[in-house]
């Protein structure tokens, strides 16, 4: 679908070598596919063992999460609160806070939420897979935990944390599901579209007011700075010939969101005109880049030599705000050929962790979801990779998920 709205949306990207960005992003696409589908077919979930118990894992999840919500929300926000302005106008809610945590004082607590972070991620596909099986106790802790750190994206002006609890959720609920298979019925499908449909008719006049609000080039609704002076303008947005002050809210939201999830590919075919500088493995991370150059010298320069840093130098198209996708992140460190193999990898990760949560393994609805935003992001950037936090819950989680998975006997909790 971003690969449809890159290609025939409103923005006329002037790709220079749409041949091979079209061959190669099908490429990926299928590998994700193929990677997938030999996954789970003639599959069932693995075998597990773990050493806790799944409400206990809950409980000190929701403990840590709401000791350090305050201190979290001042710094994440630098102190800057304002509930009315974040409801109103959230694009001014970012430029604010985003100020104002540039300027606050930091010390060596922020490396706190970091090292808790495995245990604080847990608690949203944790609280809704395993619902049921806790007290009503437990369930309000969790809800007031999770509806608190969505408040905190809230503050910040920020979609991302609101996006990824509705881009998880439907799947969540399914590995729920006592019986997922009664969701493909043909009245629960056309409740869930028609559930879609309602919830983008809100969120597009709140995504166009905050992105409008911003103004910091990354997705503007009057036109895209493409680098090296040169601009492209989007088409009018019409629906059936109206005009007026809802169509053009929803036209301004439309726009935003179209380049907001097609502008990577764009960043990928200039990516693609630039010959392969290896990033030592870990190119795809910057955190990752950031620790390499501490360890090895930062006469290294790998953040530097990403395709993303280089067509930012070479282009214009400036990697610290605009995308490029997670494909160009991850060529950095196996070249383009070698992306496909590591998208198959992720699409068969996908899979495993999807059949195993639906085994009920505790580790494995959170290594899914986590999987799940990787692959949502795609068209964007190397979205778990990027912040300290998610990339040190991933491999914490896939080491934990291969570990659980290589018992021979079964432990259900």
């Amino acid at each position: 679908m971003t690969v449809a709205v890159f290609a025939f949306g409103p923005w006329g990207w002037p790709v220079a070598n749409p041949f091979e960005l079209y061959a190669f992003l099908f490429v990926n696409q299928f590998a994700l596919l193929i990677g997938y589908v030999g996954a789970v077919r003639g599959r069932l979930p693995s075998p597990f063992r773990l050493p806790i118990v799944v409400h206990q894992l809950v409980w000190l999840s929701v403990s840590i999460t709401l000791v350090i919500l305050i201190p979290a929300t001042i710094h994440q926000t630098g102190g800057d609160i304002n509930v009315a302005r974040a409801l109103t106008d959230p694009g001014r809610a970012y430029g604010a806070t985003r100020a104002a945590a540039a300027v606050a004082a930091t010390t060596r607590a922020v490396y706190i939420p970091i090292i808790l972070s495995p245990l604080v991620w847990p608690l949203l596909p944790l609280t809704v897979v395993f619902w049921s099986r806790f007290s009503v106790l437990l369930r309000s802790f969790a809800v007031v935990g999770i509806l608190g750190g969505a408040f905190i994206f809230l503050l910040i002006g920020t979609n991302k944390g609101l996006v990824d609890i509705m881009i998880l959720m439907p799947w969540l609920l399914v590995i729920r599901s006592k019986d997922p298979s009664r969701l493909l019925e043909a009245k629960r499908v056309f409740l869930f579209f028609l559930s879609l449909v309602l919830a983008l008719a809100v969120f597009l006049p709140y995504f166009a007011i905050n992105i409008a609000g911003r103004g910091n080039g990354k997705s503007s609704t009057e036109n895209m700075n493409l680098g090296g002076g040169t601009f492209i303008r989007p088409t009018p947005f019409q629906v059936l010939g109206l005009d007026g002050p809802v169509a053009q809210v929803y036209g301004l939201g439309y726009t935003a969101l179209a380049a907001y999830v097609g502008q990577g590919y764009y960043g990928l075919s200039l990516a693609m005109q630039e010959p392969f500088v290896w990033t030592y493995g870990v190119g795809h991370s910057r955190i990752l880049t950031w620790i390499a150059e501490k360890a090895l010298g930062e006469q290294y320069a790998i953040e530097d030599t990403t395709y993303p840093a280089r067509v930012g130098r070479d282009f214009g198209w400036d990697s610290k705000i605009k995308w490029s996708t997670l494909y160009a992140w991850i060529a950095g460190d196996v070249t383009l050929l070698g992306v496909p193999v590591v998208v198959f990898l992720f699409g068969r990760l996908l899979g495993l962790t999807w059949l195993d949560a639906l085994g009920r393994n505790p580790v494995a609805p959170v290594l899914f979801c986590l999987t799940c935003i990787t692959v949502y992001y795609t068209s964007a950037n190397s979205q778990v990779f990027q912040s300290p936090d998610t990339v040190f819950v991933f491999y914490f989680y896939l080491l934990w998920w291969i570990q659980s998975r290589s018992s021979r006997s079964r432990q259900y909790r």
